[in-house]
C-alpha cells in the first residue's frame, strides 16, 4: 500500500513531499485500561502454523535511515531479540517464558555498517559497549591508555567559581528517605573546583563523606577525606601536607592513643613488624626513590601471648644499607649502637 506514492518499497509506505510526514495514533479513553498502542509482533513457521521463537531471533525493530545520494543507508536502530527460546508453559511452575533484550545501535563516522552502542538485558541490566552486563550499569571499552573514556559527571554552568561542585556520587538506600542530594546520602564522592574555570584554569579537588549512626535522614552528611588540587591527603582535615590527619584520640590499648595505625598482616606468632620508612630521590633527577631511614616496632617472640616489643631507629651511612642506630627495648631502655641495651 502506497500514501502519497504509487511505487511502494514495502507493504506500506507514506510519502509526503515538503513537508512533515508524520503517523499519529490516538486513544480517547476514561480509563487507564485503553490506550494508544503499537505492536511489532513476530512468530516461527506460518500464519496458519504459527511456532515460538528462539533465542536470538530478532521480535521487532525501529530502524532509521537516510538517503546518501545513492541510496537510503542506514543511521540507528532499535531492535528486542529473545533472550531465551520462548514457551508459553516451560518455565517454572508452567509459567511463560518470554525472556527478551533491547539494542540501540548507531552508525559511526564515516562508515555504513551499524554498531550496537546500548543493551537492555532481560534482567534490567544495562550495558553500554557490553552486550552481558552483569551489573545494573556496566560500560565497557577499549582504551590503548591515552583516550581516557569512560564516565563523566560535568556542571553545565559557564561560570564556575572556585569551591562550587562539579559532580557527585552517593551511596543510600531505600530504607527510609531516598536524598535528592547526594551529599546527605549515607555515604558519597563529591568533585569541586579549586579555581574559577576556565580553559587554562581546571584545579579540582575531590571529597568523601559518610553519615554517621543514627543520623536522620536528609541531613548533610560529614566530610571524612579530602584530596587537594596538589595531591595532598586530608582526613579530618584540609591538608597542609602530603598526608594530614586530624581527629580525636583513639584509645588501642589502656596505654596507647593514636589517630594512625600500622599493621603488620603477619600472624601474630609469626614476630609481626610494623614501621614507616623514609625516602629521597636522587641528586641526579633519577625517578628511583633512596631509603634514608625507617622506624620499626615488631614484636620480639614467636609466642602468641607474649607481647613485648622494641622500636628500633635505623639510620644510613654512605655506601651501606640502612641500620639500626638507636633501640627502644620492651623495658624502655635505649641503646644507641646498641641493639640489647641492658
Amino acid at each position: 500500500v502506497g500514501i502519497g506514492t504509487t511505487s511502494a518499497d514495502a507493504q506500506l509506505e507514506i510519502v509526503k513531499t515538503g513537508a512533515d510526514c508524520e503517523v499519529m495514533i490516538t486513544c480517547y479513553d476514561d480509563t487507564n485500561t485503553d490506550y494508544a498502542k503499537l505492536q511489532l509482533r513476530t512468530s516461527d513457521n506460518t500464519e496458519a502454523s504459527p511456532a515460538a521463537v528462539d533465542s536470538g531471533d530478532t521480535l521487532g525493530a525501529i530502524q532509521f535511515l537516510g538517503h546518501d545520494g545513492s541510496a537510503f543507508g542506514y543511521g540507528a536502530a532499535i531492535a528486542s531479540a529473545a533472550s531465551q527460546n520462548f514457551s508459553a508453559s516451560g518455565g517454572a511452575g508452567g509459567i511463560a517464558e518470554h525472556g527478551s533484550y533491547l539494542a540501540f545501535s548507531t552508525c559511526d563516522n564515516t562508515t555504513a555498517g551499524l554498531d550496537e552502542r546500548m543493551r537492555i538485558d532481560h534482567s534490567g541490566n544495562i550495558g553500554i559497549g557490553a552486550t552481558s552486563p552483569s551489573n545494573l550499569l556496566e560500560i565497557a571499552y577499549e582504551d590503548t591508555g591515552t583516550q581516557g573514556k569512560g564516565l563523566l559527571l560535568a556542571n553545565t554552568d559557564t561560570s564556575i567559581a572556585g569551591d562550587q561542585l562539579l559532580g557527585s556520587i552517593g551511596f543510600d538506600s531505600y530504607d527510609g528517605n531516598v536524598p535528592d542530594n547526594n551529599l546527605e546520602a549515607s555515604a558519597y564522592i563529591a568533585a569541586y573546583a579549586s579555581e574559577s574555570h576556565g580553559t587554562s584554569d581546571k584545579g579540582g579537588y575531590l571529597t568523601f563523606g559518610t553519615a554517621p549512626e543514627n543520623q536522620d535522614d536528609d541531613t548533610t552528611s560529614s566530610e571524612r577525606m579530602r584530596i587537594l588540587d596538589n595531591g595532598n591527603v586530608g582526613i579530618g582535615t584540609t591538608p597542609g601536607f602530603p598526608l594530614h590527619i586530624v581527629g580525636a584520640k583513639t584509645t588501642s590499648s589502656t596505654t596507647t592513643f593514636s589517630q594512625l595505625r600500622i599493621e603488620d598482616t603477619s600472624d601474630f606468632d609469626g614476630s609481626p613488624v610494623a614501621g614507616i620508612s623514609f625516602s629521597g630521590r636522587n641528586i641526579d633527577g633519577s625517578t628511583g626513590a633512596v631509603a634514608l631511614g625507617a622506624i620499626h616496632v615488631k614484636k620480639l617472640n614467636s609466642t602468641s601471648a607474649n607481647e613485648s616489643s622494641v622500636m628500633e631507629f635505623l639510620t644510613r651511612l654512605e655506601g651501606s644499607n640502612p641500620a639500626v642506630a638507636m633501640t627502644i627495648d620492651e623495658n624502655g631502655k635505649v641503646g644507641i649502637g646498641e641493639d640489647t641495651p641492658t
